[in-house]
């Protein structure tokens, strides 16, 4: 417990305020959500009815950290009176993914308030006086810095390959290269990268060499810890995941083999060598103040700060020889500019002085800069929030189903549906007789005839005709379109001229109601997704 005091607390409240606020997810996290699923559903014995079956992919994914997840929600769902993983209603299958996620948040949560505490540590330790007295805060700023930002709270809780189980062990490693644990650090990184993404291989070669380069660590240290990491992971990835992939895999390396080497990865998108620097890492830290707080914080850090921020600064370079970019590649190199940032932050702050202007205007900008960011945070949340309508559309269905008493029904689900929130945690019990179909392609057509309903994203002019039937639009699901740039002066020169009604009304009603409306005005939505059904003409 000690973990999340100090401040900490801060991080796992905003991890799971965003969970609330937004509890689908979509394709990328799709294959751990449903591997949770299947998990709780039929047991580690029954992998002939997990879904990954039906649906592979291109490439196989490891279920270690699925499992992990998994082994710690069983007991907790029995706890809870959750039994039977989502054999007992919609609400209770939804319930169980939130709590599914929370958990994925609380781990990463834990890591990040586990680094705070390394850093508080090496602080105290710090045989300079003067540096120990002006960095004392920084912990402090940490905590602040990283509630605030949206990307890594957001993500923090979602069931991407990057951040289950895998960013918290990337944190942890870190961890341990700021308490000069390196050999250590480095091993748990390359235990990391060859289980769950291999682009942590670029984090542990970055720090082994700026450790190295720092006579922290010798050649051959690196290689026997580094040996030892790969060759565990190797044994524990090819164990679970042969297993449950019913073939000898190691799920990161067949990636690495189709995605790298096979250059599949370019079919996703190419982006010039210095994207991460002048898109990503300004879109990850926006506004960019803790790129720019970072540099006064390399300059007071002590060594062990700046072999992580190296070691950062390495793989995102190495990454970006790569010609396909993704911001969740490099998300393991947030917690440490955000610690450099920090650093800057405490340091300005602890030289600043409320007495003499300039000093006013520097405390004044570092105090206002989380609330920035908290600000941009709260309002990518909201839109955010909006882009999830497969799994609304499917909760708004299964209302229906249960409002009406409809049961034995097949329902199909298309792939924009399941790409954006309906999982199997969302569909009724087997109790129920629904069927969710997910056919694609041929096969879809072939059984077109036995759908009751569908839920599409194409209009009901798109639909196959099905003989002595038409197709009857029943509900309608709205998502994130575009801003209405236009009605944001309006809105505040109204607010300005008449006394501020919105702000007054929510909170006279204790409701964010009135601010959700006013947002609406600006945040422009439209039909996404549409629920038909099936009458005779």
């Amino acid at each position: 417990m000690n973990l999340l005091l100090d401040g900490g607390e801060l991080i796992l409240l905003a991890i799971l305020t965003h969970l609330a606020h937004s509890p689908y997810t979509k394709v990328e996290e799709s294959f751990t959500i449903q591997a949770i699923h299947d998990i709780l559903k039929y047991g580690i014995s029954g992998v002939s009815q997990y879904d990954h079956k039906m649906f592979p992919g291109a490439v196989p994914r490891t279920f270690v950290g699925a499992l992990t997840i998994a082994s710690i929600l069983k007991p907790l769902s029995w706890l809870l009176g959750l039994q039977g993983g989502s054999d007992t209603s919609a609400a209770t299958g939804i319930t169980l993914q939130k709590w599914a996620r929370a958990i994925i948040g609380c781990l990463n949560a834990l890591a990040l308030c586990r680094m705070k505490r390394a850093i508080d540590r090496n602080l105290a330790a710090d045989n300079e006086p003067k540096r120990r007295n002006a960095l004392r805060y920084t912990g402090y700023w940490f905590v602040l810095f990283l509630s605030s930002q949206f990307h890594l709270m957001f993500y923090a809780s979602r069931p991407l390959p990057n951040f289950v189980v895998c960013l918290p062990l990337a944190v942890t490693a870190l961890s341990l290269a700021i308490e000069e644990r390196y050999c250590f650090s480095i091993a748990l990184l390359s235990f990391t990268a060859v289980v769950f993404r291999l682009e942590l291989g670029a984090l542990c070669f970055g720090l082994a060499l700026a450790a190295l380069v720092a006579r922290r660590v010798s050649v051959i240290e690196i290689v026997r810890f580094g040996i030892i990491g790969v060759g565990l992971g190797l044994g524990l990835s090819t164990t679970i995941d042969s297993y449950f992939w019913g073939r000898w895999c190691i799920p990161e390396v067949d990636a690495f083999i189709f995605n790298v080497i096979g250059g599949q990865s370019v079919k996703w998108g190419t982006e010039p060598f210095w994207a991460y620097f002048t898109r990503y890492l300004p879109r990850l830290f926006f506004p960019p103040i803790l790129i720019i707080l970072s540099l006064p914080g390399l300059k007071i850090a002590a060594t062990p700060f700046r072999i992580v921020f190296a070691a950062s600064l390495i793989h995102i370079i190495l990454l970006s020889m790569q010609p396909h970019k993704e911001w969740r590649f490099i998300i393991y190199s947030v917690p440490a500019i955000t610690l450099v940032g920090s650093m800057g932050a405490a340091y300005l702050f602890s030289i600043a002085t409320w007495r003499h202007s300039n000093g006013f205007v520097t405390r004044a900008l570092l105090v206002a800069s989380p609330l920035l960011m908290l600000l941009h945070s709260v309002f990518m949340s909201y839109i955010s929030s909006r882009n999830y309508p497969g799994g609304y559309a499917l909760s708004a269905f299964n209302d229906y189903l249960l409002e009406n008493k409809i049961s034995n029904v097949t329902v199909h689900l298309d792939v924009f549906t399941c790409m954006t929130g309906a999982t199997l945690f969302g569909q009724l019990p087997d109790s129920s007789g629904v069927i969710y179909d997910k056919s694609e392609g041929d096969a879809l057509l072939d059984v077109w005839s036995a759908f009751d309903y569908v839920i599409t994203a194409d209009p009901d002019s798109s639909l196959p005709p099905v003989a002595g039937y038409t197709w009857q639009l029943i509900q309608t699901t709205d998502a994130f379109e575009s801003f209405n740039f236009k009605a944001v002066p309006e809105m505040i020169n109204s607010e300005l001229a008449h006394g501020f009604p919105i702000l007054k009304s929510s909170i006279l009603s204790r409701e964010l109601q009135p601010m959700k409306d006013a947002l609406a005005d600006i945040i422009r939505c439209s039909g996404s997704v549409y629920t038909y059904k099936r009458v005779a003409n």
